[in-house]
């Protein structure tokens, strides 16, 4: 009877620690699926397909997917028509539906993110390319932009046959006279006698181009991501006495990717966007945010990709192999810091 009665208490262990761990594995894993962070992102008017800042930043979604497996209810993709009060009610609607990190792509959501940001001060959302926002609950995803106007200045002074290099900056951009200064360095670093040019920013942009073209500058480097006039300048300017090319900034110019565009194209500096992307949707998933001090004037938060996360890119073509050493060289004393930006 005694190793009767065991034989049945010992069933009874077992019976009930299987079914003890079964429900663990089951509710355990709903629990885990119940509080994993819900993550958004609503791209800029056109979406996918732009060629340019949306996809790039489409490309760092893909990324995480596959790499934290996110299925379309942990990571919803949405995308704005382009109007104020679309962009506003997207970032209500989200904001409500409490989603722990809302991403928005470019600085032409800067309006709708302060209005909608302060409403909901406990919703943590996130900008792609933009510092503007002021706001704790905002993280700017940023660029070491200076990082490579330092190196465009490098090759610009190492390619030019005249001696005489030129800068475009982009009139929307906070950072112009940090860029040009940093253009400037980069250039004086290769090439001591150099002559850097800047553009007139109160002209049009093919007139920046015609001016610099007087002026014998043959290498230009241009931030302008408004239109494709700057494309349009060279193209004007292009004869056989001065060969003018253009180094440009990817994803931001979208007209690089035109026939006419690469054909005047010498080289582009490479923002690594999904780089970012990925790192800010891996951050939000373990609870986090990013929130370097940005600009502690004016309180802007976030993050500045650049040489360390490999997040500034500069591809070496034939036309730009001469600089190749020079830039090596000068990227391994930016990361030591040994060679100071201007900031």
């Amino acid at each position: 009877m005694k190793l009767w009665g065991l034989f049945h208490v010992t069933k009874f262990r077992v019976f009930w620690i299987g079914l003890l761990s079964v429900a663990l594995v089951f509710f355990g894993s709903t629990f885990s699926q119940a509080v994993r962070p819900r993550i958004a992102i609503i791209y800029d008017i056109g979406g996918r397909g732009d060629r340019s800042i949306n996809d790039a930043t489409a490309a760092g979604i893909d990324a995480a997917k596959a790499k934290f497996q996110l299925s379309a209810l942990d990571l919803r993709e949405m995308v704005t028509d382009g109007s104020e009060s679309d962009r506003e009610s997207r970032l209500r609607f989200l904001a409500k539906a409490g989603y722990n990190l809302i991403i928005v792509v470019g600085s032409a959501f800067s309006q709708a993110l302060q209005t909608v940001g302060q409403e909901f001060p406990n919703s943590q959302f996130a900008v792609i390319n933009d510092q503007s926002v002021p706001l704790v609950n905002v993280s700017s995803v940023v660029f070491a932009e200076n990082q490579g106007a330092y190196l465009a200045g490098i090759t610009a002074a190492l390619v030019s046959k005249t001696g005489r290099i030129g800068f475009v900056a982009n009139p929307n951009s906070l950072n112009n006279a940090r860029n040009l200064a940093s253009y400037v360095a980069g250039a004086k670093f290769a090439k001591p006698s150099v002559k850097v040019i800047p553009a007139n920013i109160g002209k049009y942009p093919t007139e920046f181009v015609s001016d610099l073209v007087i002026a014998k500058a043959d290498i230009i480097y241009s931030t302008w991501s408004v239109t494709h006039e700057i494309i349009q300048g060279i193209v004007l300017a292009d004869h056989k006495s001065l060969k003018v090319r253009m180094i440009g900034v990817l994803p931001d110019q979208y007209f690089l990717n035109s026939f006419i565009g690469s054909k005047y194209l010498l080289t582009t500096v490479d923002k690594n966007v999904p780089v970012a992307v990925l790192d800010l949707v891996k951050t939000a998933l373990t609870g986090r945010t990013l929130s370097d001090i940005l600009d502690s004037n004016i309180g802007i938060y976030g993050h500045r990709y650049g040489l360390a996360e490999k997040a500034i890119e500069f591809p070496h073509e034939s036309a730009t192999t001469i600089a190749e050493g020079v830039q090596k060289k000068a990227i391994a004393l930016i990361l030591s810091g040994k060679i100071k930006l201007p900031a």
